[in-house]
C-alpha cells in the first residue's frame, strides 16, 4: 500500500478549505485510484476489526472492557465507508454493483451506522448484560453486504 505524507495531506485539505470550493473526494485529497481502492481497504479492514472484537465480546470469550467504544468505531468507519465509496473508483475487492445499485448500498452501510451507533447507547448503559443483541446482527451484516457488493476471494 502507499503511504502520504501528513503535511501532504493537510497541504491538500487546506487547499480545498481556503479555496472554498466543494470538490470530490479524489480531487479534495489529490488520491489516484489506487490510494482511494487502497483506504477503502483500510476502510473496511477497520469495520472488520471492530464487528471481530464485538463478536468475541458478545461471545463471553474476553471481557467486556470496550463494548461500547467497539460499537461507536464501528458506526465510524461504517460512515466513513460510505464516503469513501461514493466517488465511483472501480478496483479491489468492490464490485461495480456498488455505484450501478448505490441507493441500496448507502442505505445498507446506513442501517449498519445507525444500528451499531443504537447498540453502542445500550452497552454504555449496561454493557453485554443489556439488550445489544437487538441491534448488534444490525449493525454486523457484513455478510448480507459482501454477498451483493464484494468480489469472491
Amino acid at each position: 500500500m502507499r503511504t502520504f505524507t501528513t503535511l501532504g495531506f493537510a497541504a491538500a485539505m487546506a487547499a480545498s478549505v481556503i479555496g472554498g470550493t466543494a470538490q470530490s473526494w479524489a480531487a479534495a485529497t489529490n488520491a489516484s485510484p489506487e490510494h482511494t481502492i487502497d483506504y477503502r481497504h483500510n476502510v473496511m479492514k477497520a469495520m472488520e476489526a471492530h464487528a471481530t472484537a464485538i463478536g468475541q465480546i458478545l461471545a463471553l470469550m474476553v471481557p467486556d472492557t470496550n463494548l461500547a467504544g467497539h460499537f461507536e468505531g464501528l458506526a465510524l468507519s461504517t460512515r466513513q465507508a460510505k464516503v469513501a465509496f461514493k466517488e465511483h473508483i472501480e478496483g479491489g475487492k468492490a464490485k461495480p454493483e456498488v455505484w450501478s445499485n448505490w441507493a441500496d448500498f448507502a442505505a445498507r452501510l446506513d442501517k449498519m451506522e445507525t444500528s451499531a451507533t443504537k447498540a453502542m447507547e445500550v452497552a454504555k448503559e449496561s454493557g453485554v448484560a443489556g439488550p445489544v443483541g437487538e441491534f448488534a446482527l444490525d449493525a454486523m451484516a457484513c455478510k448480507q453486504c459482501h454477498d451483493v457488493y464484494k468480489k469472491k476471494d
